[in-house]
């Protein structure tokens, strides 16, 4: 896939020339930057060349390194995590750009590198009011144009890996730049603050089986398959085994392999099977058990905000009392459509286990009763004060406190 979309957006800048009234060449990349090679930007601009408006918007889970910043005249980011307003900024950047073409304005992307690397959901504060606050001075301010917090991605192993603020004004860079670096230093002073409380295992299950109302959703937060993880972990769902829960849903487990499995022996058999923790150290053992058939369906789709997210062909089995979903294709969970595609409804569970760091909550929020961030295992890097990075600087917080010497 990656090679696909790298040739088409190729192809595309490269059609552009032939047409005249085309003169912006816009790329949203999709949910991980590294997912299309870093030098696209700078292949589009040799293309294209200098006179020609070359914009984007990007997902803030990403890496903002000097080269791309080069080949670009200004970038717009999602502000939400989760990340519910792709469609809203794709028309900040097509407002911007025809102003832009009309010579109403002259955007200057001014960028401060924040020296520091957390993760930002703005369902909470203080990262909520701090959006907030934001959009506020682009409504208030006609001198700036757009404001972006690039998060980062600590998962990356990269020299640039970080978190940058990115100003976008209208032909004021000083006035740009200083506000980058207020809001940036900012953002700085409360790390460490952002991201939501964890608890593990064994107390997720605990409190979502001691809760008098129901549906309790427990997320299995570093088992994100977004954030690149495979999603096949099992150890949050050997421990609903081991505590006995019932009238609980597990959305889902990936293995094509146990999925071809169920497809072949079809809906109502009761089989012998072994199914997730196939993938790296970290992700539990893999679950051994009778299960049931309930439901299988080919090419799944759940929704996400006001587009759709496959998971590939996928079986609801039974085991113990709990309904789990096994995917073919990599995928978070998103939103209750993935029960209800898969003929269970998350209403009616006391219990609900979804693979999602944040994204998961603008829609499941609506029908939780209570929502638990659990961290189970270790399928992915959390800690960058531990990771053994290669290529990541070491003089961002956390591998030192005050890299800004304030």
């Amino acid at each position: 896939m990656r090679g696909c979309a790298t040739k088409s957006l190729i192809s595309y800048a490269q059609r552009c020339l032939w047409m005249p009234w085309c003169s912006v060449f816009m790329v949203r990349w999709s949910p991980m930057a590294m997912r299309i090679p870093r030098a696209i930007s700078s292949r589009v601009r040799d293309i294209v060349g200098r006179d020609i408006l070359v914009c984007a918007e990007l997902d803030p889970h990403s890496h903002l390194t000097v080269k791309r910043r080069a080949a670009v005249d200004f970038f717009v980011y999602f502000k939400e995590f989760p990340h519910t307003d792709f469609v809203d900024r794709a028309e900040d950047l097509w407002r911007i750009a025809l102003d832009t073409l009309a010579g109403r304005i002259k955007p200057v992307m001014s960028v401060f590198d924040c020296r520091m690397i957390d993760v930002y959901p703005t369902s909470r504060d203080p990262m909520r009011s701090f959006v907030d606050r934001i959009m506020r001075m682009e409504a208030e301010d006609p001198d700036i144009l757009s404001i972006s917090v690039v998060h980062g991605f600590m998962a990356g192993d990269v020299p640039e890996m970080g978190t940058k603020m990115v100003v976008v004004t209208d032909g004021k860079p000083e006035k740009g730049a200083a506000l980058a670096r207020e809001l940036g230093l900012e953002l700085f002073s409360k790390r460490g603050t952002f991201i939501m409380p964890q608890i593990d295992e064994k107390q997720a299950v605990s409190r979502a089986l001691a809760a008098t109302t129901g549906p309790v959703v427990i997320a299995d937060v570093w088992d994100n398959p977004g954030g690149g993880t495979a999603g096949d972990a099992t150890v949050l769902l050997a421990e609903l085994l081991v505590q006995g829960a019932r009238d609980t849903a597990v959305g889902t487990i990936w293995d094509p392999m146990a999925v071809q499995i169920c497809m072949a022996a079809g809906e109502g058999a009761e089989i012998q099977l072994r199914f997730g923790a196939k993938s790296a150290p970290g992700t539990g053992n893999p679950i051994d058990g009778i299960i049931r058939v309930v439901k299988l369906v080919r090419n799944v789709e759940m929704r996400f905000g006001e587009s759709y997210a496959p998971f590939g062909d996928a079986a609801h089995v039974h085991l113990d009392g709990i309904d789990i979903i096994l995917n073919s294709t990599r995928a978070q969970s998103f939103d209750p459509s993935l029960f209800s595609v898969m003929g269970i409804d998350p209403t009616s569970r006391k219990i609900l286990v979804v693979k999602s760091t944040n994204h998961f909550y603008a829609s499941f929020a609506r029908i939780a009763a209570e929502i638990l961030y659990c961290s189970a295992g270790t399928p992915y890097p959390n800690n960058p004060a531990r990771t053994p990075y290669r290529r990541a600087p070491r003089d961002i917080w956390p591998m030192v406190e005050n890299p800004h010497n304030l």
